[in-house]
């Protein structure tokens, strides 16, 4: 899956040979993002992109060499959502058969849910969860984004 970008975010990342490069710049297109080093980062704003699958290019510096590589990330604007309406449902389908009160990872309330929520949408975002087919589709993953970016609602 790509990383999935929605809000200000910044990401990191480790080149090939890190302690070689001297600079990193990264684009968008001809629009050039803010990065940092120690560790290598970049903010992505996605407000400067469009929706959908985007690249990025990184051209790194070394003493007598430029690298150029590309990454794809995915934007999206986020819908508003809430545990009731939205998320609970896809909890009870989804989750609710094996992370109820009775299980190690009881996720059977939004309280659990917001608890858990980066580790949830890590192992989503993964396909590692649920453990069988159907995985989640991108737009109840967007859902999931949307509710957290919104506040959790109820």
């Amino acid at each position: 899956p790509l990383p999935s970008v929605s809000s200000l975010m910044i990401f990191s990342f480790i080149p090939s040979t890190p302690t070689e490069w001297y600079n990193i710049d990264v684009y968008w297109e001809s629009l050039k993002l803010q990065t940092y080093m120690d560790p290598w980062r970049v903010e992505v704003d996605p407000n400067d992109l469009y929706a959908g699958i985007q690249k990025l290019r990184f051209v790194m510096y070394a003493e007598n060499e430029v690298h150029i590589s590309e990454a794809d990330i995915f934007v999206a604007t986020l819908p508003e959502a809430g545990w009731e309406i939205d998320i609970q449902p896809i909890a009870e389908q989804r989750c609710f058969g094996c992370h109820t009160g009775q299980t190690f990872t009881n996720l059977s309330t939004a309280q659990h849910w917001e608890n858990r929520f980066e580790d949830i949408l890590y192992q989503v975002d993964n396909q590692i969860m649920p453990p069988t087919e159907p995985f989640l589709t991108p737009n109840e993953i967007l859902l999931l984004r949307g509710w957290r970016e919104y506040g959790f609602s109820p």
